[in-house]
């Protein structure tokens, strides 16, 4: 979805197409992107919904955006919306949503548990509520943009306070709320959030 994600640059609409299309039909049973897939397109390594949901509504407003087709996002809203509420309905209180983290493969050597804030994860729901908010404006689902523009607030209010190090001056991986503790790791793959205007 990355490299999908700088095809535009080249002005490959059509593979662009063909992968947000891909994308939306080959997903696992609870409708959320696996991993990888098989060399039967079997869904394989899904860890429920998360930041490969925020990449895919990135891909679907950025092909809207090239082409001004109305029918991109009419086609791809119900998608989006259906991994929106799934985050959503995970959120805690102050607007971050638990979990092992959607990278790297081995999220416990980290320190993660099914219980912590990722910093990786939390940046993209950011995005993807702010992705949420835009696509329900456009087609007129002012409940939808309201409740994703306040979830946004809150992730917003907390992300920084949760992971910034001031004396690193970066992100920090993690933090478990349960145990209390922060994981000290500075991963670059946390700064996913900047493949989107809204994430930076």
């Amino acid at each position: 979805m990355v490299t999908a994600l700088a095809q535009r640059h080249w002005g490959d609409l059509d593979n662009l197409r063909r992968v947000i299309t891909f994308l939306r039909l080959h997903r696992d049973q609870d409708g959320a992107l696996p991993g990888r897939w098989t060399r039967s397109l079997q869904p394989m390594d899904s860890r429920g919904f998360g930041g490969f949901d925020f990449l895919f509504s990135e891909l679907v407003l950025m092909l809207y955006a090239e082409t001004r087709d109305d029918q991109i996002l009419r086609a791809n809203y119900a998608t989006v919306r259906r991994s929106f509420d799934a985050l959503a309905a995970a959120a805690h209180d102050n607007g971050l949503v638990p979990g092992i983290g959607m990278y790297p493969d081995l999220p416990q050597k980290m320190g993660r548990r099914e219980t912590s804030y990722v910093a990786i994860d939390n940046a993209a729901w950011y995005a993807l509520c702010r992705n949420m908010e835009k696509m329900a404006r456009m087609l007129e689902d002012e409940p939808t943009a309201r409740r994703a523009y306040a979830l946004a607030e809150k992730v917003e209010a907390h992300f920084l306070p949760m992971f910034w190090d001031e004396e690193k001056g970066f992100i920090r991986d993690s933090f478990s709320p349960a145990e209390g503790g922060r994981v000290d790791s500075y991963p670059l793959f946390s700064l996913l959030f900047l493949e989107s205007a809204f994430g930076r």
